[in-house]
């Protein structure tokens, strides 16, 4: 990938545009990072407890990854909850991953986007368990009308719940309660935070002039929302304006 340098941005997610003007740092795109050293366990458990401004950093940048491939998907409009007793989140996303391939035998179309959930450390009995809570996965998907007891077959880890997301409702709202929790969760370290079919609608990056001219084409066709402006060790002082296309 060529190495491209910009100072203005915009990335359109379905109906959502965001403008970043980059005020003090020149941006990168294609940049290739030196190989990280490995590193031993005691510096990783170090590099979790202590570096909390790259965790804050991290989780907000998961969130806004999120948000635009979800608004980039607006028919995933069913919100499916698959239980397990599974404590081991690697176990747990085979699992994940071979349901998501049983279940386009019958429905082929299939599409999904899910996050998981630890359960309580603690038992009934307020004991600790050994090997922390099990793993639940609450997934967005296009689903249509179906039998309960359908899925939970194919599931076939514990019992399931699902319902369709009342209309004009932000996908977002649904997963987002789950992020930060998990993200903090030791066993999730340097694992993937979501998971989502790869036929997924994705958000698109425009840079430079590329940029300038999308704004100037749709400058008629934007409504603004709001300003905002912040500051990191990574991008520097940023304005950033939200847009969505008029209806």
């Amino acid at each position: 990938m060529t190495t491209e340098r910009f100072t203005y941005k915009i990335i359109v997610s379905g109906e959502g545009v965001e403008e970043y003007k980059y005020k003090t740092k020149v941006q990168i795109r294609g940049y290739k990072r030196k190989k990280r050293k490995k590193k031993i366990k005691d510096d990783i458990k170090k590099e979790v407890i202590e570096n909390s401004e790259k965790t804050r950093f991290s989780i907000n940048r998961t969130r806004t990854g999120m948000r635009r491939i979800l608004q980039c998907n607006p028919n995933l409009d069913k919100f499916l909850t698959l239980t397990s007793k599974i404590t081991d989140i690697t176990k747990a996303n085979k699992c994940l991953n071979l349901f998501t391939q049983k279940i386009k035998k019958p429905y082929p179309d299939f599409e999904y986007f899910s996050v998981p959930e630890f359960q309580n450390d603690i038992d009934f009995f307020g004991k600790v368990k050994p090997d922390g809570g099990a793993v639940h996965h609450h997934v967005l998907c296009n689903l249509p009308y179906v039998d309960q007891k359908e899925i939970a077959e194919i599931w076939g880890q514990g019992f399931i719940k699902i319902k369709r997301i009342e209309k004009g409702k932000n996908m977002m709202s649904y997963l987002s309660k789950y992020l930060e929790k998990e993200m903090r969760d030791k066993r999730m370290f340097r694992k993937r935070k979501y998971s989502c079919s790869q036929n997924l609608k994705r958000p698109v990056e425009l840079i430079g002039e590329q940029a300038e001219e999308f704004m100037t084409t749709n400058n008629n066709s934007l409504k603004f929302k709001k300003a905002s402006e912040f500051e990191n060790q990574y991008s520097g002082e940023v304005d950033h304006n939200d847009f969505e296309f008029k209806k």
